[in-house]
């Protein structure tokens, strides 16, 4: 019975230390900061948190919202996110938009789908 309410214990420690780790959906003001923190036009040296979440927006949207060649390699997604909020003048609500919706803003302006 002990062993039993250690195991329960031990289970519930796990699952509230992983969600008090993820603290919610990330928002534009991180994204364009780490985007701004590279002056340079190579965009390669986006954190590596931002790599998987730029990713992570592109695999669950493309051939919904944004239609890329079948040439496009995964490592252009974030020039592609970094080019285009380079390029495009600062908007205040970008910094309180979420950073999803910014990646794919920037996806379906470089790759729009056809209708």
């Amino acid at each position: 019975m002990k062993t039993c309410k250690l195991y329960i214990i031990i289970i519930l420690t796990s699952i509230l230390s992983i969600s008090a780790a993820y603290a919610g959906e990330v928002d534009g003001k991180s994204l364009l900061n780490s985007i701004k923190s590279n002056d340079h036009e190579n965009v390669k040296s986006i954190d590596e948190f931002f790599n998987g979440y730029i990713s992570g927006v592109a695999d669950t949207t493309i051939n919904i919202n944004w239609c890329p060649p079948h040439s496009l390699k995964g490592s252009q997604l974030q020039k592609i996110v970094g080019k285009y909020y380079r390029s495009h003048s600062e908007r205040p609500s970008d910094e309180t938009a979420s950073a999803k919706n910014l990646i794919l803003e920037a996806l379906t302006d470089a790759y729009p789908c056809k209708k």
